[in-house]
C-alpha cells in the first residue's frame, strides 16, 4: 500500500532538520556533559519530535495544506542550514567534531561497522512494530481519513488539527 505523504498526507521536506536537531543534541549531550549516545540518542529524538509537533501545530493551526505545507518546510530546512552554520555553540560551519576514543561499545564506537548495522536493525524492527501497532489503533484510522479526505474526515467529527499533529 503506498502512503504518499506518510498516513496523514501531509508532505514534509523537512526531514533533513529533524534529524539534525536529533544528531546535534546527542552529540551535544556527549561533548559537554559525557552523557552516553546510547541515551542521547533518545533525549535527541524526543527533542526533535517535540519540535516537529511545535511547526506542526503552528502550520496546521493556521491551515497550511498541500503544496504551502512543503514550502514551509523547505524553508525551515534552509533557516536551521542557516543557524547551524553560524551559531558558534554547534560548531558553525565547521560542526562538530568527536574525538575517536577506540572501540567503546558503551559510548557507541565500535571498530568495524557490524556495531552500528546491528543498532540499525533493531531500531528499524522497533520502527515497524510500533508502526503496525499505531496503524491499527483509532488514531491510524484517523490519519488515513485526513489523507483520504480531509472534509469528509472533519465531518465524521476527527479533530484533522490533532490528527495531522
Amino acid at each position: 500500500m503506498e502512503h504518499p505523504g506518510g498516513y496523514a498526507g501531509q508532505h514534509s521536506l523537512g526531514h533533513g532538520v529533524f534529524l539534525g536537531i536529533g544528531a546535534y543534541v546527542s552529540t551535544v549531550l556527549f561533548i559537554q556533559w559525557r552523557i552516553t549516545p546510547w541515551l542521547g540518542m533518545w533525549v535527541g529524538g524526543a527533542v526533535s519530535a517535540l519540535v516537529g509537533w511545535f511547526i506542526g501545530y503552528v502550520c496546521f493551526r493556521y491551515g497550511l495544506k498541500g503544496p504551502y505545507f512543503a514550502l514551509v518546510t523547505i524553508a525551515l530546512a534552509e533557516a536551521f542550514v542557516y543557524l547551524t552554520s553560524n551559531v558558534a555553540f554547534v560548531g558553525g560551519a565547521k560542526g562538530l567534531e568527536v574525538t575517536w576514543l577506540g572501540n567503546r561499545p558503551d559510548i557507541m564506537e565500535f571498530d568495524g561497522k557490524a556495531g552500528y548495522y546491528y543498532i540499525i536493525l533493531v531500531m528499524t524492527i522497533l520502527a515497524v512494530i510500533v508502526t503496525r501497532w499505531l496503524y491499527q489503533r483509532r488514531s491510524g484510522y484517523q490519519w488515513i481519513a485526513v489523507r483520504e479526505n480531509e472534509d469528509a474526515a472533519e465531518a465524521l467529527g476527527v479533530d484533522t488539527l490533532r490528527a495531522k499533529n
